[in-house]
């Protein structure tokens, strides 16, 4: 079951070095299972949604270093 592994791999996180962003709302549907819109298999997405996921990590982008935070 995917959700849980994914609450396994959740509480590995300690806010440091290792993070865990959940994307699961992203492909889900009603029922927490893979959305059949996203994929052909019932396990891997389609490469539209690798489009989805990149704008979504790139929008919750986690800087624990300040010198990666850009100057704007």
């Amino acid at each position: 079951n995917i959700n849980t592994f994914n609450d396994y791999l959740r509480s590995l996180q300690d806010g440091w070095h290792i993070f865990y962003l959940d994307i699961n709302h992203l492909f889900d549907d009603a029922s927490g299972a893979l959305d059949p819109a996203c994929t052909g298999d019932g396990v891997h997405v389609y490469a539209q949604q690798y489009l989805d996921i990149s704008a979504y990590l790139r929008s919750h982008a986690i800087f624990t270093d300040p010198a990666y935070h850009s100057a704007d």
